[in-house]
């Protein structure tokens, strides 16, 4: 049963339909009408795992607090929600200064209700104490919506690569004749004996969270707007109440000594399983990413038939992985800088790239 809304001063009413902030105990009817809109599309999961992936974003995030609200909703007179628009805030490094970003997502209005969408986003746009509005989940539907507000698309955010790790198991996969699992056999002992090479550095597991987070802020670019790994927020990421989790962290070390860190997770693509690259860290002034990339895909390669991966900022694709398979994704990333607050370089905007984890369907199930 709904709980009933907290007082609120009388207002007139000049609709069928009202915008309220959403909080903790709204969760599960959010849950519910978001497993309603994807059912006839993902499919991935149901009501209870929304809400518990839900409470994992939106409520143990570190940076969660009594500052503001998990998001907004429409609800008709009745109180039955008719669209949301959750958000949550992230923390953000340029230079010496640290300030606040706020990511929007799962962002549906349902038809009868489809004017009231322009408010209800615009009631997040006027969140106060935030520098830049983002989302990573843009689609056809609320990228108009973005840009008419001013909205700026990070470039090639639309854009995930794969990268062909064990052909034999994605054809094997595909194709269920005789001859093409012997074919795929042979094609696995020749992309073997062509991507032998010799290790350039020495890779352990890690969750030492202290440690990571103090790579990467030993690592971090000054000039990039960077979001802040910190110990908490890395704990919560990864952790074991992640839906992420389990996943893969490691620390690599050169000869030299030089160390940093990577994430990998899982990622199910029809029937073979993938690695996603979550996120690397590595000092930049010494090491090269097309190193640290090509003992990422060598320790993939031990459990996934390819590797997923988004946009580098900084980097071409082609400096440091030039076979890949490119696809366009429906989902891609605007970004919105608050009022008297200066726009952001978009090429050097490192974002936190969560729809892997925040919005998609656990990894483990996603199609």
């Amino acid at each position: 049963m709904m709980i009933a809304a907290p007082a609120r001063p009388h207002r007139e009413v000049k609709t069928d339909f009202v915008i309220e902030p959403l909080f903790p105990w709204a969760l599960a009817d959010v849950a519910e009408f978001i497993d309603k809109q994807r059912r006839a599309g993902l499919g991935a999961e149901d009501a209870p795992a929304i809400e518990r992936r839900l409470k994992w974003l939106l409520l143990e995030n570190p940076l969660a607090g009594d500052r503001h609200p998990m998001g907004y909703s429409v609800r008709d007179l009745w109180g039955n929600i008719k669209g949301v628009n959750l958000c949550f805030p992230s923390a953000f490094l340029a230079g010496e200064r640290r300030f606040f970003g706020l990511c929007s997502g799962s962002f549906f209005v349902e038809p009868s209700a489809r004017p009231m969408g322009f408010y209800l986003f615009k009631k997040y746009l006027g969140a106060p104490d935030y520098k830049v509005f983002f989302a990573t989940t843009c689609n056809a539907n609320s990228v108009p919506l973005w840009r008419s507000l001013g909205g700026r698309l990070i470039p090639n955010s639309e854009t995930e690569y794969i990268v062909p790790l064990r052909l034999d198991l994605m054809l094997s996969a595909k194709f269920k004749s005789a001859f093409a699992q012997f074919a795929a056999r042979c094609i696995h002992r020749v992309q073997h004996f062509l991507t032998r090479r010799t290790p350039a550095f020495t890779i352990e597991k890690c969750e030492d969270w202290d440690k990571l987070a103090a790579l990467f802020r030993a690592h971090r670019p000054p000039q990039w707007i960077s979001y802040e790994r910190s110990r908490e927020f890395l704990e919560w990421r990864y952790g074991s109440n992640s839906p992420a989790h389990p996943c893969s962290l490691y620390v690599f070390r050169d000869r030299q000594g030089n160390e940093g860190w990577f994430a990998l997770g899982t990622l199910k693509r029809g029937a073979f399983k993938g690695a996603m690259l979550l996120d690397a860290v590595w000092p930049r002034d010494k090491v090269s990413f097309k190193d640290v990339f090509s003992e990422i895909t060598a320790v993939a390669a031990d459990s996934a038939a390819a590797l997923f991966f988004r946009r580098q900022p900084g980097f071409n694709r082609s400096e440091y992985c030039r076979f890949a398979i490119s696809r366009e994704l429906d989902a891609r990333t605007f970004v919105i800088s608050a009022k008297n607050s200066p726009q952001i370089d978009l090429n050097t905007f490192d974002y936190d790239d969560n729809d892997y984890i925040a919005w998609m369907p656990r990894p483990s199930s996603a199609e």
